[in-house]
């Protein structure tokens, strides 16, 4: 059996008398796309930045098998993209997504015209500055960083939601077909049923800070574990 790229056991975050994740217990599949979904304030972003390192947090964090005692070797192996690429607004799109290559001594440009070729990106557009460029290339540019130093995991932070609808269509497809293409582990956050649905049959809903219900869109309609999770897709369906 293969191992879990992340295993969650018992993780909750405090920030002083503020609960911002309760107890949580989840596993994360090796090649699959996991989707976090929820309302603002739900705990899905507090979640996916525990797994990124950018969150300490109490309980047992497991990484491909292992507890997790040196962030700095993890996360070489993780890609993290969040709303409009977060992007040095001083550097280049070409400076941007090789600039940790460049920290380590190593030559991805080649990997780097490729990756921008499968999102679709000019290569003059590598040239300028992100004030230069469109939401849509930004956030093209933001996931070609993540995936540069070819990591195993590439974690998702509403990537779409700053979008334009058509867009936001197109650069959905992009990506789940990089994701696909490349075997990559996925972890996306969304507050979007359909964006979820569309990326993954295995879906988290959460409010509170707590996992409400796990599993596929059918059976959150077929067995709600709570009234919340009918409210939510009747919610979805209104807009």
């Amino acid at each position: 059996m293969s191992r879990h790229m992340f295993s969650l056991k018992n993780i909750s975050v405090n920030y002083g008398s503020t609960v911002a994740l309760r107890p949580v217990d989840l596993d994360v599949e090796p090649g699959r796309t996991l989707v976090l979904i929820g309302p603002s304030g739900s705990g899905k972003s507090t979640l996916l930045r525990v797994m990124a390192g950018l969150v300490r947090s109490d309980g047992q964090l497991l990484f491909d098998g292992a507890p997790v005692t040196d962030w700095r070797t993890v996360r070489r192996r993780i890609g993290y993209v969040i709303q409009d690429g977060g992007l040095f607004p001083h550097l280049t799109a070409r400076q941007n997504i090789l600039l940790m290559s460049r920290e380590l001594g190593l030559d991805n440009a080649d990997r780097a015209r490729e990756l921008a070729e499968l999102t679709h990106l000019q290569p003059d557009q590598l040239d300028r500055y992100p004030a230069e460029l469109s939401g849509g290339q930004r956030q093209r540019v933001g996931i070609v960083r993540a995936l540069t130093l070819d990591p195993d995991v590439l974690l998702l932070d509403e990537p779409l939601s700053a979008l334009d609808p058509i867009i936001r269509a197109e650069l959905a497809d992009e990506l789940k077909t990089i994701i696909e293409t490349l075997g990559k582990t996925a972890i996306l956050v969304t507050h979007s049923l359909s964006e979820a649905r569309f990326f993954s049959d295995r879906l988290v809903l959460m409010r509170d800070g707590s996992v409400v219900q796990e599993g596929s869109f059918e059976s959150f309609e077929a067995a709600p574990a709570d009234p919340f999770v009918t409210k939510f897709i009747e919610a979805e369906r209104k807009l």
